[in-house]
């Protein structure tokens, strides 16, 4: 591709932008100790949104380390940026995975946009709102029938998130401060069926009034459905990075019995759950 076929633009300029996002393509990589990702030649030829879930790595930048990168962190690489990175797990029998997701950005005038700033790590996912926006982007686009446009929407959202400015983060935190409980409660005990009604008197408000604002914090999603959610992700997780079984995962988080949790985990994300 041609320089006058790209655009360079930082994330400071991004949300005044008007991009699209394509090419979209979704995998689930499994990786080995001392595993290598080599792109300090050419460089990255896509955009990486890349959600570990198990194990660590290290990034080089012209052969110095840059950062590690360990389980429950989100990175986003650029297209075009140069690194190379190392799996280096703790127990050498053990395996690094996570959701990656790669994809293009283009301008309205059919330009690629290439991000020009380093790699970026969000290494503090502890009410998982990452780890939400990374499984809802795989499903959507690993369905049988692709729905690209909640993945788009997904892509968005995390590009709103990392360059909202603080006054605005530090204003949504104090709108919603009032139904935090109820949220710390939900992420932290999903296994527990906690009523709405025992939710809404943790905030100090009426029913209705928590689910509407509870709605609001979510857009949309009702707090049975976000629970369910944390749920059937923990579940995958289970199952897939752990010798967890199917009975055993579904005892641990809550649900009557397996049959449940395989019920549920293929109406959230329209696959059968299938243990390691």
């Amino acid at each position: 591709m041609g320089v006058l076929n790209i655009r360079y633009i930082t994330f400071k300029e991004l949300p005044y932008a008007n991009f699209s996002i394509e090419n979209i393509i979704v995998c689930n990589w499994i990786w080995k100790h001392n595993d290598i990702d080599d792109y300090s030649i050419n460089g990255r030829k896509k955009n990486l949104l890349y959600y570990m879930t198990n194990g660590k790595r290290e990034y080089y930048v012209d052969g110095k380390l840059l950062f590690r990168m360990y389980s429950s962190s989100m990175i986003f690489i650029p297209n075009g940026f140069r690194y190379c990175t190392k799996v280096v797990m703790d127990d050498e029998n053990d395996i690094c995975t996570g959701y990656n997701v790669t994809f293009d950005l283009f301008d309205e005038n059919g330009k690629e946009i290439y991000i020009n700033e380093p790699i970026k790590l969000f290494a503090d996912d502890t009410h998982k709102h990452f780890l939400e926006l990374a499984y809802q982007i795989q499903n959507s686009v690993l369905r049988p029938t692709p729905n690209l446009v909640r993945a788009k929407s997904c892509l968005y959202k995390f590009f709103d998130i990392i360059t909202t400015d603080k006054d605005e983060e530090e204003y949504k935190a104090r709108c919603f401060k009032d139904i935090q409980p109820a949220i710390e409660r939900i992420e932290l005990y999903p296994e527990i069926n906690t009523p709405v009604s025992e939710l809404s008197k943790l905030c100090n408000m009426s029913e209705s009034t928590f689910r509407r604002k509870f709605k609001q914090y979510t857009n949309g999603i009702s707090p049975i459905i976000y629970r369910n959610r944390i749920r059937i992700m923990k579940a995958e997780e289970l199952c897939n990075n752990s010798s967890y079984t199917i009975e055993e995962a579904a005892i641990k988080l809550g649900f009557c019995d397996a049959a449940h949790l395989c019920r549920l985990y293929k109406q959230f994300t329209g696959k059968t759950l299938k243990a390691r």
